[in-house]
This record gives structure tokens, C-alpha cells and sequence, in this order.
């Protein structure tokens, strides 16, 4: 009788233990969920396109010693780069634009200038750091206050994809120490001219 009792019990539990585990019947009627997908973009009359991510590029230093501040090993480098260019053949006078219409571009940086000529555009917050950038070129690039393209680099574009190289030291401005320790944000905004 005993063993009657237990496997009365057991077969009990089983029968328990398969119906808490048994699948719900899905509703056949809604809402069932639902969403927006919002495409943006800008339209431009340029012969490239910048890639996507590049019109708001950040390069980060990290921790950087105010020591490094005298060599490059506070240098990092950066690129734009420069997609799916089509140039537009130059009929009227085609010597004058051999690659075609607009295949050659200009890039001018602005930002806040350091004061006394330095060379390199300043944060709001510390003035005394700054950041110096080289175009493709190897030269220095003059800080402005505004897009000034006389001071840029013709750079001649071809067909397909360019990537331009740039390289931003972070430098002293100030006096020897006078850089304060502390996170620091140094906005630069490019501007591209075809011609």
C-alpha cells in the first residue's frame, strides 16, 4: 500500500510539474509593436562625398604628462577621407582642368587661435594648451578664427576615394607649466572648397 501511496505521488507531480511548463497559445490580434525609422542626410553640390563619421571626427590623447608637451609624443594623426568622387569633364577649357571640373579641393580649419602667433588653436577653458595640426603636406597649418582658403593647400583629387592625412600636436601656449591639469576640449571645424 505504501508504495501505491508514493507512486500515486510521483505520477501526480509529473502530471504538476508538465502542466506549469506547458506553451501559451500566442494572441492572434495586435498591437503587436511598432517604430520610426527617420533617414537624414544633406544634399551638397561636391563632387565627394565625406565618409560617414568623418564630419564630426574626435581624437582623443588620453592621459597626456604636461611634460609631453615639448615633443611628439603628444602627436596623433587623423584622416578625412574623401568618397566615391566623379568629376564632371571640363569641355570649354579642358587644359585649364585636365582631371575634370572640381577635382582639386582646399580644406581650411577655424577655430579659436592662440594669442602672439603660436600656431595652434585653443580651448575656451585653457588657454595655454593648444593644438598644432600639419596638412598632407607636412606644413603648419595657420589657425584661423573663420574658413580662410587662402592660407590652404590646393590638394588634386582623383576619381574613387582620397584619404587626407593630418597630424594635431598638443603643445604648450603659455609659459613653461602653465598648462592646467584637467580634461580639455579643443573644437577645430573644417571646410572643404572644390575648384
Amino acid at each position: 500500500m505504501r508504495n501505491k501511496i508514493i507512486l500515486a505521488m510521483a505520477t501526480a507531480g509529473m502530471m504538476y510539474g508538465a502542466s506549469a511548463f506547458a506553451v501559451e497559445t500566442p494572441p492572434t490580434t495586435g498591437p503587436f509593436g511598432q517604430g520610426t525609422v527617420t533617414f537624414t542626410g544633406t544634399i551638397t553640390n561636391a563632387p565627394c562625398d565625406i565618409q560617414t563619421g568623418d564630419e564630426n571626427l574626435t581624437v582623443n590623447f588620453g592621459q597626456v604628462s604636461y611634460r609631453a608637451l615639448k615633443d611628439d609624443a603628444a602627436a596623433k594623426q587623423f584622416t578625412i577621407h574623401l568618397q566615391n568622387c566623379e568629376f564632371d569633364t571640363d569641355t570649354a577649357t579642358p587644359n585649364t582642368h585636365p582631371n575634370g571640373l572640381m577635382s582639386k579641393v582646399q580644406i581650411a580649419f577655424s577655430g579659436t587661435p592662440a594669442a602672439d602667433n603660436k600656431e595652434a588653436f585653443i580651448s575656451g577653458t585653457n588657454v595655454n594648451l593648444g593644438v598644432q595640426l600639419t596638412g598632407p603636406d607636412g606644413k603648419i597649418i595657420s589657425p584661423q578664427s573663420t574658413p580662410d582658403f587662402t592660407k590652404s593647400e590646393v590638394i588634386q583629387l582623383t576619381a574613387g576615394n582620397t584619404s587626407l592625412n593630418y597630424t594635431a600636436k598638443l603643445m604648450n601656449v603659455g609659459t613653461e607649466g602653465s598648462v592646467t591639469p584637467g580634461a580639455f576640449s579643443i573644437p577645430v571645424s573644417y571646410t572643404l572648397q572644390y575648384q
